[in-house]
């Protein structure tokens, strides 16, 4: 049987007509732990910087993580401006990573949903992890995959000896694509890896 099918069984079997009451048992139960656990967190501000190579130039990465009395909240201030690369991050990106730091950091073990994220601001002036269009952004995952160290490196300020030290966070996959020149045979082009 279907997913959902088992699903509908298994409600037939309890005597449920609908998950609403689930669902908000669930999204109660992770606010409260949630914000059981933020208010544990010390209170304050830590900021972290990463430099690494560009494409004409190192570029730095900055944030500053801020545990308030029942939220954290992530800024991007003091990182490098928007590339002419595609190396550029847009901000949903740079949040979804930031949130995952903050998860992993904050309250691994409670689920992920959108109550235990609503914890979590992200914010950020126009740079290379808050690309706007028509800035490129085919390798957003260069920069987009360093967002969680440098958040777990702010956290490291305000938790030492319990945030596990940066590794291997960015995907250096390279990709390099061929088209024809203008007046060429009009052959397809042709992609490696």
């Amino acid at each position: 049987a279907s997913l959902g099918q088992r699903l509908v069984d298994m409600m037939k079997e309890i005597g449920l007509t609908s998950l609403d009451g689930l669902g908000d048992f669930i999204f109660s139960r992770t606010r409260d732990a949630m914000l059981e656990r933020i208010e544990a967190l010390p209170k304050g501000s830590w900021s972290n910087e990463l430099v690494t190579d560009g494409y004409d130039e190192p570029v730095k990465l900055a944030a500053t993580v801020s545990v308030r009395e029942d939220h954290v909240e992530v800024d991007f201030t003091g990182t490098d401006p928007m590339s002419r690369w595609g190396i550029n991050c847009p901000i949903i990106y740079s949040k979804a990573y930031a949130c995952y730091a903050l998860k992993c950091m904050v309250a691994p073990d409670i689920p992920n949903n959108a109550a235990s994220l609503a914890f979590f601001t992200v914010s950020s002036p126009v740079n290379i992890l808050n690309a706007v269009r028509p800035a490129p952004v085919a390798l957003r995952h260069i920069f987009g995959h360093m967002v969680p160290d440098l958040v777990l490196g702010a956290f490291s300020k305000a938790l030492p000896g319990k945030i596990l030290a940066e590794g291997a966070g960015a995907l250096w996959n390279i990709h390099i694509s061929a088209r024809p020149v203008a007046g060429a045979s009009g052959r397809r082009a042709e992609m490696w890896m």
